[in-house]
């Protein structure tokens, strides 16, 4: 459904434009521009104003036509039916006002509908559906724009179409005060109902919708919108239909006078007209803006408000009462004010008004916000500058002042300078500038000022001051953007070389009294020294808008520039000091000079630079310990002895002076000898020796004593601290990889961890101890601590903190996971750590004593865990090392362990303290701490020691620091006893699964009943080859005296049937007799209960003999139970089997017929890799027992659906065959009925009830089995003898039969073909042309073609008759007219061969199919001369103008030579003078006798024979003015030249003129017609030439042979040769070709005896 158009953005936009361009089409200056306006169909709203003085109008709407709709049918839609409803007219007297805005909304034409959904016409009308149209939209007239109660007049739209297929309907007209209901052909779909004056057109049949306020009813969404026509918009809208037309929409007048409306008037799409009818007698009040127009701003400010008469193009005071309205749209981002005002935000904007007048009238413009005032400015005039001041010149604090830019830019635009010399005593020179300001719009505004620059005297210079400086000064850095990466501060280290940046030159003094000092507060060089001469001068500085005059210091070095006319330079003596050129001094001398004068000045400064600073010693830290000035040293212990070598670096030292001495001296007591001290000094670099000292509180280190001595003899003691530490854990040396072998009765080793060291040792311990874990078991721990870290503690801490975490799980493994042994009881490689301590200081270990283990001992004494030592409360978690709680913890259970407490701050504290280097070594019963060795004060402990009374020394000769390292040891568990397995048996199997031992071996087993004359039902007593009873073989349901179990779910019986031992019938077990067609001793299969109950064992699907294989089971340990259980075997290890390890080696050889073996080899190890292998055989065997269902005897026709072939007919279905080779074929013997043969008694009555009988013999065989010398000694076995040949003829033929074991079957399906169904041959009508010189066609040979549903094309026979005179209602008609037949072809004939005259003949042909059904067509062949008669001319004749008449007669067959054709006679033979037949003649007068006397004429000669072929040849008639002189003689221009034709008439037609050249008009290349021509005794040959140059003349006769050749020197324009006529080769045809300069022209003559 279209919808009534509402608000939006672009709505609102689109009516602004329309309203300007209403008011402009409408007014004019002088009153309206028309009278009558029409608004056509837009899609969208237009809008109307009402001019000045207009009262009245008459308005009239037109509604929109309804759509049509497609026929539709099975392909979808085809023609588009135009049947939508027309819309409505309505029409009326509307009273408006000046200005007023009236609102157009003009309907549109619904779409058409066709497949999908079609929307309804523009403004109300209703969607339609599938294959229906859409609704016509209203047209009306609104005084608001989305008020519908707001319609003035309303035009109603037409109802959709809906033709559908069969036709449903057309659309309801639209219009009227109510709209017609929609077009219904069918009782059972009513129409849409048209919309009425208060409600909407009801719908019609579901699903459609009822029409609604304006709106037509639609077609709604979803899978039903198929043949749904649209309800008509309007006044209300009418209602939807499905399978017939929509309502149309009514119309409305109530709100217009004078009214009327007419339903059904408007196709396509709506209208509105609006006309003007009555006016008032007053001024034409309107409003006219102008637009396009630039306003600027005032001089003063930058703000102004819009006047109306600005913006205007005129003001009327008379219709004015209330004033003018003006309202300014500011753009977005500018200031919004009051609507008629501007301000500096709108500069440069364009920016819409509108102007009313407070009646209703409005108009709009535009227009852009200019400045155009130039700022203000004033320059200062005259002004005097020292010419020290030069460089400022191009400065200016000329101030400017604009009406909108907040700041003008001002410059310099022009400087000019006058140089005074030295000629004028006051001043220099002089300059003259000119200063431009300028604002942000490109405004400006310039003055100009002077400025003339003084001159200075000597004699005002004054001296600089002496400077005193240290060595070395450090300087904040003056920040420069150009230096990248710029330091903050610089050391100046003053040098005597002058051409160093760093030598006191002025320029670095003065730049010293420009940084601050490192520290800050002043400058490193004080700013009131006078470093250079100086004097004091007057200086312009610009100060609150004015200039004044200040005196200032202005230094005269360097020189400023040349306008000063005085020069400044000094030179310099240096003079050493002390050291290596780090103090000297400088006596500068000063020269000033004045160019002017001549006069000089000289002044001496003295500079010193002295060094009274001791050297300062530079601290890694970047700064002087602050404490006691120590640098620290670590060193470490070598690899292989207690002591350190120390290389001492020179120390970085700060100093003026370049060369340092640096000396130290150390003293330490030789470990080795107490009483002994070992000094050793030296210079800097040096090296020095010292051993490691480990204190009873950590490290001891040596005290290293250094002086530092620069060249002025400035001294500084210092000190270098030199901690040696041992860090050399002991050098572990293990047995790298050991075999041990476990206890076959136990199955584990224990490994000792003394036993594992191969001679390790310490640097600086000579007491050691040993322990030893698995890796796993190492990994393990340290995932258990760590994880629960995180979980107590979070990620977070652990990082924080992961120094002290990471000791923490370390101490764990130390304490917990290592051991003095290990009990192995997994037989493989294990990667065992071999972890050394030092042990030095711990009491010995005694067993006795103590509960635990050697390793336990250990951790007790060295405190274990040591990082959750808790100092402060003298408690321990784990074994305790601290004495005076030890003898309340002496442990009682080896297996306890602290618990895991981690985030105790205190335990991070204390460690943090103690580090990793320096912690307090403690140990039992400590009590000298300062030393390792002790007493023992508590005598139970004490004892626990050893075997000491009183007091003891612990063991080793240092306080170690219990360093440990570890390395790895390979160790391999072995277990040196193989695993046990039992034998399986080995196996019988036939392929498809029926037997799986030797005893229980099929292949014995026989169909034969050897007792036959008892006729034994169940097969009990059968015995096989071996005198076996089948019964031990067979099903169990079988080997009871049951008979009814032997039926099938039809209750039907199956039997044995023995028809190869038995008469022609025979019993079955019931009693039954059952008739066999065969005789006694005739094969026929049998139903072997034994053989099909072999098949209960068998399985679908061939069954790989693999799957029989014996199972292993694998057990670790004695076994329990020999017995494995059915088809499975132990295999079984003392200790551990390694199930990965079971390996499993087929081989087998089995053909194709699965005879053969298969041999599967277990092989099993235990984890040591010892291992067992046994076997078991699998003899496999072919069996031969497939199925077979045969296909059934088959009576068919042969149709065009049948087919013989046996994928129609049926092919054998063959199952149970997953072992079998089977190959299928059959033969086919045919047994026709003997007619189609043409011989009746060959087959004729041997298939009396069909067409022919096809006897397919099908062979099954196993190409496993298969013997052609024995495949029948013994029946196959019937499997379900339901199932038969041919109920009817062949009941006891038994289709569905399994082989009995020889891999061969055969078997017989008998298949009738009935065909009634005649063949179709097809002819057409064939013409035959004769073109060579007889009248008869003899190779005439037409194949004759023929289709057939069951006879092939070789098989066919065809035989045709001929009528050669048939009548011509028999041609006509093609009839068969037995007595107008003249010659018949025997039978079998492929084709129509023949020789026949010219003629229409009819030709009836026959085929009969194998069947003897026959077809006839008949066809038209017709004989007819093509060959083209031979025409033959007179050489050219004469005659003469008969004197009497002025004429002569000349008739085409005059001109005959002998002309002939093959099959028209000479006397039936036409002429004529062109390929009109009809011109047989030609009259020539004097006219065509050029020049009166005689003239040859080319004449064509068509000869026609009686089919209407023609020829032509060419000859020529030459006339002459005989002796009466019927013809005046002299030249005249011939009318009409004749024309000359070519034998050959494919060649186009050359005219020959008769014309002289004008000697003066040949300006280029040009070959002439040669006259006279034809010609007998000679002929001009006329030519033009461009230049005069040679040329050749070449005559050629017909054949191009060379004739004749001119050769010559033409000239510039015309040349003529004359050509003899005797000196070619008699009469005819001749050309002549002219060449000159690359240029060839080619033309024909003719001459004539």
């Amino acid at each position: 459904m279209s919808p009534i158009p509402y608000s939006s953005p672009s709505l609102r936009a689109f009516v602004l434009s329309v309203l300007v361009v209403s008011v402009g089409l409408i007014q004019s200056n002088s009153g309206y521009a028309q009278k009558q306006l029409d608004f056509n169909y837009t899609g969208r709203v237009q809008l109307w104003t009402v001019p000045s003085c207009v009262q009245k109008i008459k308005v009239e709407v037109w509604g929109a036509q309804g759509g049509g709709s497609y026929e539709c049918d099975e392909n979808g839609p085809s023609v588009l039916q135009d049947d939508g409803g027309l819309g409505g007219y309505a029409n009326g007297i509307l009273d408006v006002m000046d200005g007023q805005v009236l609102y157009l909304f003009v309907g549109g034409k619904g779409k058409p509908g066709a497949n999908g959904s079609f929307e309804g016409g523009w403004n109300g009308g209703g969607d339609g559906g599938n294959y229906g149209g859409g609704g016509g939209g209203a047209s009306d007239i609104r005084t608001i724009l989305h008020d519908l109660d707001s319609r003035k007049i309303v035009g109603g739209g037409g109802g959709g179409g809906n033709s559908g297929h069969p036709d449903h309907g057309t659309g309801g007209a639209g219009g009227g005060l109510i709209g017609q209901t929609g077009i219904s052909l069918s009782v059972f779909s009513p129409g849409g109902g048209g919309g009425s004056q208060v409600a909407g057109g009801l719908k019609g049949y579901l699903p459609s919708f009822d029409g609604m306020w304006a709106v037509g009813g639609g077609a709604g969404s979803g899978e039903d919108q198929f043949h749904i026509a649209g309800g008509g918009g309007g006044w209300y809208g009418g209602g939807s239909a499905y399978a017939s037309g929509g309502g149309g929409g009514s119309s409305n007048v109530w709100y217009v006078s004078d009214s009327s409306s007419v339903a059904g008037i408007r196709s396509g799409n709506g209208m509105i007209r609006i006309s003007l009818l009555e006016t008032d007698q007053c001024v034409a009040c309107e409003v006219q803006c102008k637009s396009n127009i630039n306003i600027s701003m005032p001089v003063s400010e930058c703000y102004r408000v819009i006047r109306p008469e600005e913006i205007l193009s005129k003001v009327n005071s008379e219709c004015t009462t209330f004033g003018y309205d003006v309202s300014i749209s500011y753009p977005y981002g500018t200031s919004t004010l009051n609507g008629n005002d501007v301000d500096r935000s709108h500069l440069g904007q364009t920016l819409v008004f509108r102007v009313s007048d407070g009646a209703g009238h409005n108009c709009w413009g535009n227009f852009r916000i200019e400045d155009k005032a130039a700022p203000v400015t004033a320059c200062n005039g005259t002004q005097y500058i020292s010419c020290y001041q030069m460089n400022r010149l191009l400065d200016t604090h000329t101030q400017a002042v604009d009406n909108c830019s907040s700041k003008s830019n001002v410059a310099i635009t022009k400087v000019t300078f006058t140089d005074f010399g030295c000629d004028n005593p006051a001043y220099l020179g002089r300059v003259y500038r000119t200063i431009v300001a300028s604002d942000t719009w490109g405004n400006s505004t310039f003055c100009s000022d002077t400025l003339y620059i003084t001159k200075d005297s000597i004699e005002e210079t004054q001296a600089p001051d002496l400077i005193s400086l240290n060595c070395k000064v450090t300087c904040h850095t003056i920040a420069d953007e150009s230096i990248p990466d710029q330091p903050d501060y610089e050391d100046i280290l003053f040098s005597s070389n002058a051409s160093d940046p760093t030598y006191p030159s002025p320029e670095l003094l003065m730049k010293l009294q420009k940084q601050d000092t490192l520290l800050g507060g002043k400058k490193c060089l004080p700013e009131y020294l006078h470093t250079v001469p100086y004097l004091f001068d007057s200086v312009l500085v610009y100060d609150e808008g004015e200039f004044i005059k200040i005196w200032q210091q202005i230094d005269q070095y360097p020189t400023h520039n040349t306008f000063c006319k005085i020069e400044v330079s000094y030179t310099d003596k240096m003079v050493p000091l002390c050291g290596d050129g780090s103090s000297f001094k400088i006596r500068r001398e000063w020269l000033i000079n004045d160019w002017c004068t001549g006069e000089e000045k000289t002044f001496v400064q003295y500079i010193e630079v002295i060094d009274h600073t001791p050297p300062l010693l530079f601290m890694p830290n970047g700064g002087v310990n602050p404490r006691d000035d120590r640098l620290y040293y670590r060193a470490f212990t070598e690899v292989h002895s207690c002591v350190a070598t120390v290389n001492l670096q020179q120390l970085v030292v700060i100093d003026c002076s370049k060369e340092i001495k640096q000396t130290f001296t150390s003293s330490y007591t030789d470990p080795a000898n107490a009483s002994k001290v070992i000094v050793q000094s030296g210079n800097l670099p040096g090296r020095i020796t010292l051993p490691a000292v480990q204190g009873v509180y950590g490290v001891r280190c040596h005290d290293i004593f250094v002086t530092l001595t620069d060249a002025c003899y400035n001294k500084r003691d210092t000190m270098i601290q030199v901690c040696v530490i041992d860090e050399t854990p002991p050098e572990v040396l293990a047995i790298e990889d050991t075999k041990v072998t476990v206890d076959p009765a136990t199955c584990w080793s224990r490994i000792y961890a003394r036993d594992l060291d191969n001679g390790s040792r310490d640097n600086c311990c000579d007491v050691l101890h040993f322990a030893i874990a698995d890796m796993d078991s190492i990994v393990a721990a340290r995932k258990y601590v760590y994880d629960a870290i995180i979980a107590q503690c979070g990620i977070g801490d652990y990082h924080a903190t992961k120094e002290y975490y990471d000791f923490y799980i370390e101490d764990y493994v130390s304490s917990y996971i290592f051991k003095d042994y290990l009990d192995l009881t997994a037989c493989k490689q294990y990667q065992i750590v071999l972890r050394v301590w030092e042990a030095c200081g711990i009491p010995r270990f005694d067993p006795h004593i103590w509960p635990c283990s050697e390793h336990q001992w250990y951790m007790y004494n060295v405190g274990y865990p040591r990082s959750h030592y808790r100092a402060d409360h003298n408690l321990n978690y784990g074994f305790s090392r601290n004495a005076n709680y030890a003898k309340f913890k002496a442990p009682k259970d080896c297996n306890w362990r602290y618990p895991l407490i981690f985030c105790d701050p205190l335990l991070k504290d204390w460690f943090a303290l103690a580090g990793l280097d320096d912690y307090e070594t403690y140990y039992i019963g400590a009590g000298a701490k300062e030393l390792c060795n002790f007493s023992f004060y508590w005598p139970r402990l004490g004892n626990m020691a050893g075997s000491f009374s009183g007091s003891g020394i612990a063991p080793g000769n240092t306080c170690s620091r219990m360093l440990w390292k570890d390395a790895m040891v390979m160790v391999t568990v072995e277990d040196k006893t193989p695993p046990v397995a039992q034998d399986p048996p080995d196996l019988f199997w036939y392929c498809d699964n029926v037997s799986t031992t030797e005893s229980n071996k099929y292949e014995y087993a026989e169909c034969k009943d050897h007792d036959y004359a008892t006729d034994n039902a169940k097969d009990g007593t059968c015995i096989d080859s071996k005198g076996n009873p089948y019964n031990e073989i067979e099903c169990v349901i079988e080997n009871d005296n049951i008979l009814t179990d032997a039926k099938d779910g039809l209750g039907k019986s199956f039997g044995w049937y023995g028809c190869n031992v038995y008469a022609v019938t025979h019993e079955d077990e019931h009693g039954t007799s059952i008739p066999c067609s065969s005789g006694k001793g005739s094969w026929a299969p049998v139903y072997c209960r034994s053989w099909l109950c072999l098949d209960a064992n068998d399985q679908a699907g061939q069954v790989e003999a693999s799957t029989a294989f014996y199972t292993p089971r694998l057990h670790s340990g004695p076994l329990d139970s020999i017995d494995a259980g059915a088809g499975r075997f132990w295999i079984w290890d003392n200790c551990a089997i390694d199930a990965s390890s079971l390996t499993v080696k087929d081989e087998s050889y089995v053909d194709k017929c699965s005879n053969g073996w298969l041999l599967r080899t277990w092989t099993a190890k235990d984890q040591c890799g010892n291992e067992v292998s046994v076997n078991q055989k699998i003899v496999t065997s072919h069996r031969s027992d497939f199925e077979v269902v045969f296909p059934a005897d088959r009576l068919t026709y042969c149709d065009a659906d049948g087919d013989l072939s046996p994928d129609v007919s049926g092919r054998p279905q063959i199952s149970d065959d997953e072992c079998e080779q089977v190959g299928v074929t059959y033969t086919d013997e045919i047994f026709d009925i003997g007619a189609a043969g043409g011989n009746p008694e060959q087959g004729l009555g041997i298939v009396p009830d069909a067409c022919y009988k096809i006897i397919r013999t099908w062979k099954v065989i196993d190409w496993c089995k298969y013997d052609p010398n024995n495949h029948a000694t013994d029946p196959d076995i019937i499997v379900d003898d339901r199932l038969v040949a041919d109920t009817a003829s062949r009941a006891c033929v038994y289709r569905n039969i399994k082989d009995n074991g020889d891999g061969y079957m055969s078997y017989v399906q008998i298949i009738k073909v009935i065909d009634t169904i005649a063949p179709v041959i097809t002819t057409r009508d064939t013409v035959f042309c004769i073109d060579d010189l007889t009248c008869t066609k003899s190779d005439i040979n037409v194949l004759f073609q023929a289709v057939d549903n069951c006879t092939t094309s070789d098989q066919f026979q065809y035989r045709w008759e001929l009528d050669v005179n048939p009548t011509s209602s028999d041609l006509t008609n093609k009839s068969y007219n037995k007595n107008s037949i003249d010659t018949r072809s025997g039978p079998g004939v492929k084709q129509l061969t023949l020789t026949q005259p010219i003629g229409v003949s009819l030709v009836h042909v026959i085929v009969s199919d194998r069947c003897g059904n026959e077809d006839t067509s008949t066809f038209v062949l017709t004989v007819k001369d093509c060959k083209r008669p031979t025409p033959y001319c007179y050489n050219g004749i004469v005659t003469v103008i008969m004197p009497s008449t002025g004429a002569i007669t000349v008739w085409a067959k005059d001109l005959d030579a002998g002309s002939s054709d093959n099959c028209t006679l000479k006397q039936n033979l036409r002429f004529s003078f062109s390929e009109d037949s009809t011109e047989v003649h030609k009259v020539f007068t004097c006219d065509d006798v050029s020049g009166g006397i005689s003239q040859a004429h080319f004449v064509n000669i068509y000869v026609w024979d009686v089919a209407g072929l023609y020829d032509h040849c060419q000859t020529y008639i030459l006339l002459q003015d005989g002796s009466g002189n019927a013809c005046l003689d002299g030249f005249r221009p011939i009318s009409q030249p004749a024309s000359l034709h070519q034998q050959d008439k494919s060649k186009p037609t050359e005219l020959i003129s008769g014309f002289p050249a004008s000697q003066g008009n040949l300006a280029g290349f040009t070959l002439l017609q040669n006259r006279p021509n034809p010609f007998n005794v000679s002929t001009l040959i006329e030519f033009g030439l461009p230049q005069s140059s040679p040329y050749i003349l070449t005559i050629t006769d017909i054949t191009g042979r060379v004739i004749k050749t001119l050769k010559g020197s033409g000239q510039k324009g015309f040349n003529q040769v004359k050509l003899d006529g005797a000196s070619l080769r008699g009469s005819g045809v001749y050309y002549y070709s002219l060449s000159s300069n690359g240029q060839v022209a080619i033309r024909k003559m003719i001459i004539t005896n």
